[in-house]
Formats: structure tokens, sequence, C-alpha cells
């Protein structure tokens, strides 16, 4: 059920529908580490309060696939909404807040809430609330504390870093400086999440937006688990509302 509470903010390799490439130029000269992480790790303009967007995804992990489409509310700092449906019947509804995570399955009449640090626990990712936006609206995050080195690589502007913990490398698009590619590695546990950003549009509040995103993650706990999103459309400031009440006879999962 997470797959679908966590990956569909951001992507990497793992469906198989074909997308569309970027044409972009490669870097003509390397940058400082430091001018990357703070040109990538940009800050939404302060007139952005909240976030629509509705689209399409493909899921697979654990056994199980999913073609479905979805709907996402961002509100700055403090809320993430999604649902996905299917034949435009609700299966999943889920909220995201700074320290918890509330799902409700519609298939089997079950609701389950989780810290949030547990559920990034469970998938190996170290970050908090302020990750998971950031992913959602492309800027980049770096782990607390990570020395970052920069060169090029495969066009991009490439980072690389490590901790005792975690191993994170970054693709960073020259002349726009958005976030392109991650992979995020733990070491002793062996788990992986690569990311792909793709499909740059320029949109009001937001500048070059990914429209198309994947993720791919490989876990000791969860199994290989892989999501594929495209956006059809995004619409800044459109969603000052949401609702997410759960039913008093729904069963309550551990």
């Amino acid at each position: 059920m997470f797959l679908m509470c966590l990956f569909v903010f951001v992507s990497a390799k793992g469906c198989s529908k074909k997308r569309s490439a970027d044409v972009f130029s490669a870097p003509k000269r390397i940058e400082t580490a430091n001018t990357l992480q703070n040109k990538s790790a940009f800050e939404p303009d302060k007139r952005l309060k909240n976030l629509l967007l509705r689209g399409e995804l493909k899921g697979e992990g654990q056994g199980q696939s999913i073609e479905a489409t979805t709907n996402i509310i961002w509100l700055r700092d403090s809320i993430i909404w999604l649902n996905v449906k299917k034949f435009g019947i609700e299966g999943l509804r889920v909220l995201i807040t700074p320290d918890s995570v509330y799902a409700i399955n519609r298939i089997d009449q079950s609701c389950t809430i989780l810290p949030l640090k547990k559920v990034l626990r469970d998938y190996g990712v170290p970050g908090n609330f302020d990750m998971i936006q950031r992913l959602l609206l492309g800027s980049a995050w770096f782990f607390p504390n990570m020395e970052m080195v920069s060169d090029t690589l495969d066009g991009l502007h490439h980072l690389q870093g490590e901790t005792a913990q975690y191993k994170a490398q970054y693709g960073i698009q020259d002349g726009i400086y958005r976030w392109r590619t991650g992979l995020f590695e733990q070491k002793r546990a062996q788990n992986q999440v690569s990311l792909l950003f793709n499909r740059f549009i320029t949109t009001e509040m937001l500048g070059p937006f990914a429209h198309e995103r994947r993720i791919d993650a490989q876990t000791e706990a969860q199994g290989r688990l892989a999501l594929d999103i495209t956006f059809t459309e995004v619409v800044p400031n459109g969603a000052e509302t949401y609702r997410f009440d759960i039913p008093a006879h729904y069963r309550r999962l551990p």
C-alpha cells in the first residue's frame, strides 16, 4: 500500500512505459559543489501557497501492478494529500503531515496510521516532510552534513558524497539547475532508491517543472517497488481545501 503513499511524488527506472526524452546541452565547465547545491535546492516562490496536481501512474511491487489516476494537493510546509482512482473509483486516500502518514484503503475498508519517520525508515530513506515536499516540487534535497564533490557525467552536472551510513548521487541539468537524476543508497541494509525527472515545462511560480517522474526502490524489507507518474495538470494555488475523514467502521491496521 505504501507504494502509493510514499512514491507517488517522485520517480526512476522500472516501469515499461516509453518516455519522451528532453533535449538539453551538456555543461561547458565544472561548477563547485556548493554552487550546484545552492542552485538546485531552490526555495519555492513566496506567492506559492498550495499546489494541485493531476496525473496518471503505473506502479509495480510486492507481486502487484497498478495503472490508475491520481490527484495530489500540497499545502506549503503542512500537508500533502493524495488519492488514487481506478475507472473513476477511489481505492486509496493518503494524508501526509510533518509527523504522520494516514492511509485509507477503500477496497477492504481499512486504515493505517504510522509515524512518518517509520515509513521513511522502512524504505531506507533518512529524510523528513521537507524532503518529501522538495521531491514533489523538484527541489533537490541533500543529506545534512554530507560533503559533496562535483564533476560532470552523462551530460549533467554530477554531485556525489557519502557518510558512514549513506551514499548519494545527483544529476543536475545545466542552465535551469533542476534535479534530473538521483541515487540514494543505505550501505549496511543495501537499500537503494533511484530517481528520474523528465519533461520540464516552465510553470508559473514553479519555474521549470518536471511533468514526468519515475522511481525505483529496492529494499530488504519490501523488495522492489517501482512507480511511473505523468502529471497532466499542474495548478499553482489551485487547491486550498481537502477532505480526509476516516469512517468509523473502518478497521485499523497495525
